[in-house]
């Protein structure tokens, strides 16, 4: 088992070693985040899309952590799913880069970022696991991860290798163990057209990191504050269309109140660095995490602000960088 603090140092160590030699797809095990891989021009993805029957029933290890995982989101699963983080006996995280480019006519034009991106959800034992959104921002401080955004889940859309897996949704809409495996085997069903897939679309909905979090509104139907709530976007029926675009509707877990999850709420992160390429053609890793506030490059991450691009509008630079209503985990005294 190891505490928090050698988990977060193994997390920064690696990150500036042999920075731009790493190979497109790179491997993250118990925590360990090698550094992103620099930048390649993304593959044209296949157009087929995927050919399968019914969804196979998932196997699940008898006595293993998704076995023992209770079958009721709430406190319990949440403090396993924690020691589970802490102990490093998640399933190794593999990182594919997503290519944003500055717009032409704009004072980005000529810079492009390659940002890490979790190739598919968090899994444990091959099982994707849901997660409310303070779980989610709890993961990300413990490991040092980047959260998603919108416009980054759009570039996934776009950049995907698995174009035809298409969103898994229906009743019942719940975060119950059952109804999360049910889902994961309907996305790996339509995985098996893919092998070797690179960059996994629909895995889930996102939790995402939004500026709609200071917009000081509160959600119309159920009543949830803005700066509260959990922001999630997904599910795509093509590129720069989901069918949830920034949804605010359910509560995050905020001081200590129960926080919402389904089946649909996955969890993927960024990596802790990324590479911001100039005109000059010269690699500058940059945190990840940074340049959401960043007044110059913000919108590589967050799409320039106003800009439409399929159904979604871009946020410009953030005054924040995590949900700004949950508070960071602490650092443990040495």
């Amino acid at each position: 088992m190891r505490t928090r603090t050698q988990t977060v140092l193994l997390l920064s160590i690696p990150i500036l070693i042999g920075l731009i030699m790493a190979s497109d797809e790179t491997k993250t095990n118990g925590g360990k985040h090698p550094p992103p891989p620099p930048p390649k021009p993304p593959s044209p993805p296949n157009p087929m899309p995927p050919k399968t029957g019914p969804a196979p029933p998932l196997t699940v290890i008898p006595g293993g952590l998704i076995d023992q995982l209770a079958e009721h989101p709430g406190a319990t699963r949440e403090a396993q799913v924690q020691a589970i983080v802490r102990d490093g006996t998640f399933d190794t995280f593999r990182w594919t880069n997503v290519h944003s480019v500055g717009e032409k006519g704009t004072e980005l034009e000529g810079w492009t970022l390659a940002v890490p991106v979790m190739s598919d959800a968090f899994k444990v034992e091959g099982v994707r696991v849901e997660g409310t959104f303070r779980l989610y921002q709890w993961i990300a401080d413990t490991l040092g991860l980047a959260l998603m955004t919108p416009f980054v889940a759009g570039l996934v859309s776009e950049q995907t290798d698995t174009p035809g897996v298409t969103p898994s949704t229906g009743a019942p809409v719940d975060g119950t163990k059952a109804r999360m495996l049910r889902a994961n085997a309907e996305i790996d069903a339509k995985l098996a057209a893919y092998p070797g897939a690179k960059l996994v679309l629909n895995q889930g909905k996102d939790h995402v990191l939004t500026i709609k979090f200071a917009s000081g509104q509160v959600h119309p139907q159920s009543g949830v504050q803005n700066a509260k709530a959990s922001a999630n976007h997904g599910l795509y029926n093509s590129p720069w269309h989901p069918i949830q675009n920034v949804g605010m509707a359910h509560p995050a877990g905020v001081d200590g109140e129960p926080g919402y999850e389904d089946y649909s709420e996955m969890m993927r992160w960024l990596g802790p660095m990324a590479i911001l390429i100039g005109p000059d053609g010269i690699p500058r890793p940059k945190a990840t995490k940074s340049i959401v506030m960043d007044p110059e490059f913000a919108p590589l991450l967050t799409g320039r602000k106003g800009a439409i691009r399929g159904a979604q509008v871009g946020e410009g630079v953030l005054p924040y960088d995590r949900h700004p209503r949950l508070p960071p985990v602490p650092t443990p005294v040495a």
